[in-house]
């Protein structure tokens, strides 16, 4: 069956060619009921003297936002008078390998040039379906018009998710590389940074390859969206932690891995990160908590020396001569090169106290804002206590 016309050939030679088939000519039907011109059947076979429907609606493979279209067409007329007489319509709905899918006979719109008839059951989801149209008069029809085309809508969206829901944090001069995937959706899926920025040194691929060698300390919040293969998508907000890469103990660096925790997150609560430090460093453990006030101010140096790593405004407070303070071991007055006991300053003014009870025999940890530096007291990097 062709899409552009419908023929039955027997039919037609017969029409035409009467004595050889032995046949008489068969009268067509008028949509008027007046007599007839023209003795023989249409060129398709249908005996129903009228114009094939016209201007069918929706077509152009126009893609739709509906599975119940409103198909609409221009009403046949009559070939011998274009007087009304109240016809139906036939409507057919194919798929692209000519299964019937859907069929009506519908009265026409009488006193409006058009007809529209909207679907009584769901198409498929992001199918191409062709539709035709002929008029009805009693038991005789008229010739098919020519087949319009339309594709219904891509199925609705699932909920995307990517995963994993986090990263891991980067080391400065150390290789990355992690992959995101999508999940929910429909494979393949390509991912792009649609807010923020990766760390410098990191690319993310298409494919959801997260890779490259870091370049520089810091945090870089960055949203990141995945896309599957029906245009879905979802995206997660992460944060990727660099840190520098750590020295050595022998170098000046810490005898421990610096926490995640101690990452640049700038002057906020850094709680967690003193926690993280105390659980890693024996100058807590094995000193402070015991009431050893000297390893309460080593153990301050390496929360600093944690923070310092990744964010520089990060400070011990050089104590003015005179006032009380420390050095790797002993506390007292200053002699101008020792440092505030469990003190740090962010930025040269913001001062916060890290331990509650220093050198008393139940210290606790602490993060709280204390009034700014005093009189004569420089920010200043304080190096690492060696045993």
């Amino acid at each position: 069956m062709s899409r552009l016309s419908f023929y039955c050939g027997v039919a037609a030679v017969c029409a035409f060619t009467a004595v050889s088939c032995s046949q008489s000519a068969q009268t067509p039907v008028s949509p008027t009921g007046a007599a007839a011109t023209d003795g023989a059947l249409n060129p398709d076979g249908s005996s129903l003297k009228i114009t094939r429907p016209s201007g069918l609606s929706p077509d152009g493979n126009v893609t739709l936002d509906t599975l119940r279209p409103t198909l609409s067409f221009t009403n046949s007329t009559g070939v011998f008078s274009n007087a009304r007489v109240g016809l139906t319509y036939d409507v057919q709905i194919v798929t692209e390998a000519d299964a019937l899918v859907y069929s009506r006979t519908i009265d026409e719109f009488a006193s409006a040039p058009s007809t529209a008839h909207t679907l009584e059951a769901d198409l498929v989801y992001a199918t191409t379906y062709f539709f035709r149209v002929r008029g009805h008069l009693g038991a005789d029809v008229g010739p098919w018009s020519n087949y319009a085309r339309f594709r219904t809508p891509p199925p609705p969206c699932a909920v995307i998710t990517l995963s994993p829901p986090t990263l891991p944090n980067g080391t400065v001069g150390v290789a990355y590389s992690q992959t995101i995937v999508g999940n929910g959706g429909t494979t393949p899926y390509t991912f792009a940074v649609t807010a923020g920025s990766l760390p410098a040194g990191l690319t993310l691929a298409p494919t959801g390859v997260l890779s490259g060698t870091p370049t520089a300390a810091g945090s870089s919040p960055v949203t990141i969206r995945g896309t599957d293969a029906n245009g879905c998508s979802g995206s997660v907000v992460y944060t990727i932690v660099t840190t520098a890469t750590p020295l050595p103990p022998s170098q000046g660096g810490l005898p421990f891995p610096i926490p995640a925790s101690c990452g640049a997150f700038g002057a906020g609560n850094r709680i967690q990160c003193v926690a993280d430090v105390a659980a890693l460093s024996t100058e807590w453990t094995q000193g402070c908590a015991r009431g050893v006030g000297t390893r309460c101010h080593r153990f301050a140096r390496q929360v600093v020396f944690a923070l310092h790593a990744s964010d520089p405004n990060w400070k011990m407070i050089q104590a003015a001569p005179g006032g009380n303070a420390c050095n790797c071991s002993d506390c007292g007055p200053s002699d101008g090169t020792m440092f505030r006991e469990d003190t740090t300053v962010y930025g040269g003014n913001s001062v916060f106290d890290m331990i509650v009870g220093a050198g008393g025999a139940t210290p606790s940890l602490n993060w709280s804002l204390v009034p700014g530096p005093r009189a004569g007291d420089i920010p200043a990097d304080a190096p690492l206590c060696v045993p």
